[in-house]
């Protein structure tokens, strides 16, 4: 038996949450939502596989692993927020007359009896759920090269989001079809941005093909094969559909981009005797830059702070036709996810034809970057709410809490352009996650040359409140099953 008690001690301190020192992001700066890939998180592409790889001395030549997965989240007030007025709250009023968060005249809500103003109370508490197959396949590359390894890995996804819309107040009688809050920003007339609160069980959902994750490694063992230490390089191959931003919280399965990185893994065997116990310890480590590409996003407007989106604008040439002007402030525009960095902390312990294994993962996402080659496609401005008629202009600094006797109009019309467009609000903000998971397992053999292992487990991924405008809590349940030959 070995007396290496002090690895131990050190990997236990490892699995303590880790917390990056960064400005509070309580109050988000975006309402863009990006959720985290399942086919590169480490904890699948590791779970089991990598201890396997390592168990015996020759190690197997392939292994075959199918892992299904069901991954809910919290209710999220905060990113709930992030899709309104971004300021913590995931509520907001929305009145006829002020004061509101938002006045309703810019959704179309209001009432002609001035004894009865529509007056709204609205939230929502944004929900994801997922049902994924994880594919799994290694190749022992070492005919070729003493030490080389291959890898990949992707997950068909069922994906559905809920926004858990509630609202309390009354309606609205002006606009025929437009009653509530929920009916004015689902609004046919929006071509993006809706919300679908639907009803008690509806859903956004989507089934698809995540991205593929290819590895090649090359690894060696040190001290009579009780440290394993090598190194790989990483590449990502897009799956996605491009997004249409039709709806917030749109759910998205892969991505659009593809990226490329290197990594780090290694083993060592803290722990054996001849009962056949042991303890292994496992490290993976990677880093990810995720190249360029089009997509389509929403922007509110850089001085007429957040849901300016949702604010009505007309053309000069008639400037007393309000228009949605969320469908001019949708672009197609060059987004550029940069870095991902993830590492992987794991023990398995195995006695017999069983194993425990635990670990924790840390996963963060840089904040993205947008290039944006934009073009309003009409000469708008700010519509000038409640204008009277002829003598119309804009109203350039109205904001969506502004009623009509609340906006200035401006002495000659103001027109909208590119740069008015705040590209922060449109670009997901840095994510940063903390995951510990368990699994247990048995193993054996049939025909005398195949290996099988089947586990079961779960995992909670916490999320601090610096980064819940980007990352949802999540926990999940997941069986796995293995073939090694």
């Amino acid at each position: 038996m070995h007396s290496n008690y002090r690895y131990l001690l050190f990997f236990s301190l490892l699995l303590l949450p880790a917390r990056a020192v960064v400005a509070n992001n309580q109050c988000c700066e975006s309402h863009q939502f990006i959720p985290r890939s399942i086919t590169t998180d480490l904890v699948y592409t590791d779970l089991n596989n990598y201890y396997l790889r390592h168990k015996q001395e020759d190690g197997p030549k392939f292994i075959y692993s199918g892992n299904f997965i069901y991954e809910r989240s919290n209710k999220s007030d905060t990113l709930g927020s992030a899709f309104l007025l971004k300021n913590g709250c995931n509520c907001v009023s929305v009145n006829q007359n002020a004061p509101a968060d938002i006045n309703s005249n810019w959704l179309g809500l209001a009432n002609l009896d001035p004894a009865n103003p529509f007056a709204a109370n609205f939230c929502i508490s944004p929900q994801r759920s997922v049902f994924a197959y994880y594919s799994y396949l290694y190749f022992d590359l070492s005919d070729w090269v003493c030490g080389m390894w291959a890898d990949i890995a992707t997950s068909v996804l069922n994906v559905r989001h809920k926004l858990n819309c509630c609202e309390v107040g009354n309606t609205a009688s002006v606009c025929p079809g437009i009653q509530t809050v929920s009916d004015a920003l689902n609004n046919p007339l929006y071509r993006f941005g809706k919300f679908d609160c639907g009803n008690c069980c509806d859903d956004l959902h989507r089934t698809g093909v995540d991205d593929i994750q290819v590895r090649l490694g090359y690894e060696r063992s040190w001290c009579d094969d009780e440290h394993i230490w090598g190194g790989y390089l990483i590449g990502t191959i897009p799956t996605g559909r491009k997004p249409n931003a039709e709806h917030v919280f749109e759910p998205l399965i892969g991505s659009r981009h593809g990226s490329l990185g290197v990594g780090l893994n290694g083993f060592y065997q803290a722990w054996c005797n001849d009962q056949d116990h042991s303890i292994a310890l496992m490290l993976d480590a990677n880093y990810r830059y995720v190249f360029k590409r089009n997509e389509c996003r929403t922007f509110d407007l850089c001085n007429n702070g957040a849901f300016s989106r949702f604010l009505l604008v007309a053309n000069e040439a008639d400037p007393i036709t309000p228009m949605p002007g969320i469908n001019f402030f949708t672009q197609n525009i060059d987004v550029t996810p940069r870095s991902t960095v993830q590492f992987w902390l794991a023990m398995n312990y195995e006695r017999c034809d069983y194993n425990v294994e635990a670990g924790y993962n840390f996963f963060w996402r840089q904040k993205e970057t947008i290039a944006c080659p934009c073009d309003l496609g009409a000469t708008i401005g700010v519509y000038e709410l409640g204008c009277p008629g002829p003598g119309c202009t804009s109203a350039s600094t109205a904001k969506i809490s502004d009623g009509p006797n609340e906006i200035t109009p401006d002495a000659a019309f103001v027109a909208l352009t590119p740069n008015d467009l705040n590209l922060w609000s449109g670009a997901a903000d840095t994510a940063l996650s903390n995951k510990f998971y368990a699994s247990v397992a048995t193993h054996g053999t049939f025909c005398d040359c195949v290996d099988w292992n089947i586990a079961f487990g779960g995992s909670y991924e916490f999320v601090n409140g610096d980064y819940r405008c980007a990352t949802l809590p999540f926990w999940a349940v997941f069986g796995q099953f293995s073939f090694v030959f």
